[in-house]
Formats: C-alpha cells, sequence, structure tokens
C-alpha cells in the first residue's frame, strides 16, 4: 500500500477527477449570483497552481523495494488539470458572447418598440409605459456593462479571441449603449410633443362643440313656437 505522504499528494487533486461536480461549479463561477472578475480569476488561478502542485509531485517514490513509477498518473492529472481550465475559459468565452448578445437584442427590441409615433391615446398610454418601464430597468442594463468589459479584458489576457461578428457586437456595444441612452430622452420629448398636440386637438373641439352647441340654442331660441297662441 501507499504510504500516507504518497496518497494525499493525488488525494489532494481529487476535483480534477470529479467531472460532474466540476461542470456544475464552473456554471455557478461564471453565471452564478455570486460571479465577479475577482472569483474568476481566482478560479484560473486555482488551476495554475493546481497543476504546479502536480508538477512538484515526484516522478518515482520508493516503497520497501519497489520503486513505484508516478509519470503516467502525473502526466494525466497535468493534462485532465489544463483541460479543464480551458473548458472554464470557453464557458467564460460563450457567457461573455451571449452577454453581448442579449444585451445588443434588448437596446434594439426596445428602440424597434419604441419608435413608432403614437396615433391616439391608446397608443400614447402603451409607448409611455413602455418608456417608463425601461427607464425603470436602465440602471439594471447598465450594470451589466462593466462586468461584462472586466470578462472580456479576462479574455483578452489569456489570448482568447471572439469571432468576427462578436468582436463587432463587443466593439459598438458602448455607442450603442449612447445612441440607447438618446433613443430614451428623444422618446420622452417626442410623447410629451404627441400628449400636448393631443390635449390642443381635445380642447379645440370641445372648444368647437360648445361653439356649435351655444349657436343652435340661439337659433333655438330666436325661432323656436314659444308664443303664447301656440300654447292655448
Amino acid at each position: 500500500m501507499l504510504k500516507d505522504d504518497s496518497k494525499n499528494q493525488w488525494i489532494n487533486s481529487h476535483l480534477t477527477w470529479a467531472e460532474e461536480k466540476r461542470i456544475q461549479l464552473i456554471d455557478e463561477w461564471i453565471n452564478g449570483e455570486k460571479s465577479s472578475i475577482l472569483s474568476i480569476r481566482g478560479v484560473i488561478e486555482t488551476f495554475d497552481t493546481q497543476n504546479d502542485d502536480i508538477q512538484s509531485i515526484k516522478t518515482s517514490m520508493p516503497i520497501y523495494c519497489i520503486v513505484l513509477d508516478n509519470s503516467p498518473f502525473k502526466y494525466k492529472m497535468s493534462e485532465l488539470t489544463i483541460l479543464w481550465q480551458n473548458l472554464f475559459m470557453a464557458y467564460l468565452q460563450q457567457h461573455c458572447v451571449n452577454e453581448l448578445s442579449d444585451i445588443h437584442e434588448k437596446l434594439r427590441s426596445a428602440e424597434a418598440s419604441l419608435t413608432p409615433e403614437p396615433h391616439d391615446l391608446h397608443e400614447l398610454k402603451a409607448s409611455t409605459d413602455l418608456w417608463q418601464g425601461l427607464m425603470d430597468d436602465k440602471d439594471v442594463l447598465f450594470d451589466r456593462l462593466e462586468p461584462l468589459k472586466e470578462k472580456l479584458a479576462e479574455l483578452d489576457s489569456h489570448a482568447i479571441q471572439l469571432k468576427e461578428e462578436e468582436s463587432k457586437l463587443r466593439l459598438t456595444l458602448m455607442d450603442s449603449w449612447k445612441n440607447y441612452l438618446n433613443m430614451l430622452a428623444t422618446i420622452e420629448k417626442r410623447n410629451q410633443r404627441v400628449r400636448s398636440n393631443f390635449q390642443y386637438e381635445t380642447t379645440k373641439n370641445l372648444e368647437e362643440f360648445l361653439k356649435e352647441t351655444g349657436d343652435l340654442k340661439v337659433q333655438f331660441t330666436a325661432n323656436a313656437p314659444f308664443q303664447s297662441n301656440y300654447l292655448n
């Protein structure tokens, strides 16, 4: 049997073998509520440290009259650690791509929904409610930008490149965000103008109705058969 020290060298790297557990952890590290650039960097450093520890394990161990050759196990453990680290980086890359696509889609969808000018009070209310909802969620959406930029920078530091279309989304992200804010400000003014126009038209129509009603009253009063002989 192996000595305790020899066994502990391999037991310390047990997570490398726990495939199901590691997949779950990778997902939590990247997509979990507590995910941050610091925790992600910590995970990457953990992989590096674990691989360094594996490399420091003695290749051969004398046990009584037998010399145990650890090189196949050592090589395999190192290989698995590198594979898991690469998988982690692939998950991180896909997470960044998903975030880029989702944020761009939210900006595009919001603009497409708000751009048509309301033609009646019902459409104006729908536009105003949508605008207010987007204003309420604006800070939540903005808070996703900086963590995404940090994660993308981490990919850069490991020489991991995005595809051409994904890189385009990255390069246009902040400009799209600025355009989005300008769009919200423009829509607010537009809806205020439309509301004022509706109020003006409503007031004008009401005044015309009252004037027309008044004229009819005058005509009726002047021409109606109110003489006493018609009452007898």
